[in-house]
Parts: C-alpha cells; sequence; structure tokens
C-alpha cells in the first residue's frame, strides 16, 4: 500500500503510467538519449520519425519497467528534457516501497475490449 501511494503521490509515476498497462502512450524528453560528455543527443528519439525538432529526444512512456534512479533523479539533464520530469528525493525505503507495488503488477496481460457504443454512463 505505501508503493501504491507513493506512485500516486511523492513519486509522480502516475502523471505519466496510466490506465490498465501504465502508459499515456504518449511521448517524452527524460534524457534518456542524452551524452553528457559531448551534450548531445545520442539517440533522437521520437525526431528520427517525424522529423520534426520538438520530438529531439522523446520516447514513448514505456509500461512500468525497473528505472528507478533514473526518474528519481529527475531524469538525465538536457535542453529538452520533459517538464514533469523533476527530481523526486525518493529515500532508499521509498523506492523499495514502489518497486513492490510494481512486483504486485506482475502477471499475463489480457486484451482489454473497449466498452460497447452507448454503454458507458452518460
Amino acid at each position: 500500500m505505501k508503493g501504491m501511494e507513493l506512485f500516486e503521490g511523492k513519486a509522480n509515476c502516475a502523471t505519466c503510467h496510466v490506465s490498465f498497462n501504465f502508459t499515456d502512450e504518449m511521448y517524452h524528453n527524460l534524457g534518456v538519449g542524452w551524452d553528457a560528455k559531448t551534450k548531445k543527443l545520442a539517440d533522437q528519439g521520437r525526431s528520427d520519425v517525424t522529423e520534426k525538432d520538438a520530438n529531439r529526444g522523446q520516447f514513448k512512456t514505456p509500461t512500468l519497467r525497473d528505472v528507478m534512479v533514473l526518474y528519481n533523479r529527475g531524469g538525465n539533464a538536457n535542453p529538452g528534457l520533459d517538464p514533469k520530469m523533476k527530481p523526486l528525493g525518493l529515500r532508499g525505503d521509498e523506492i523499495d516501497a514502489l518497486v513492490a507495488f510494481m512486483y504486485a503488477l506482475t502477471g499475463p496481460v489480457t486484451n482489454a475490449e473497449p466498452p460497447a457504443a452507448g454503454s458507458l454512463p452518460k
């Protein structure tokens, strides 16, 4: 429960890791492709596909995986870093609680069917 509270609160995970598969299906720059030594993107990310500068260094929000250290430090600083990426300041026990929560999410993923037209409450 502590991990879930952190996931939705202080750790700010639920900002992008939403829905049944824990992704907003959007693209964000977390600094993953940034090379601090050369001060350049080693991987251009989404802009390789779109050829738009605004998409440089952006990658699709993955489903949850083991990247807690990257998120806790606020990504890798670079000129296009997504404004949602901020240092979290999580303690070791809080990271452990988040990881425990994520382990609770393991299991087979089922194909979710969209609701039938007209079946949603008005």
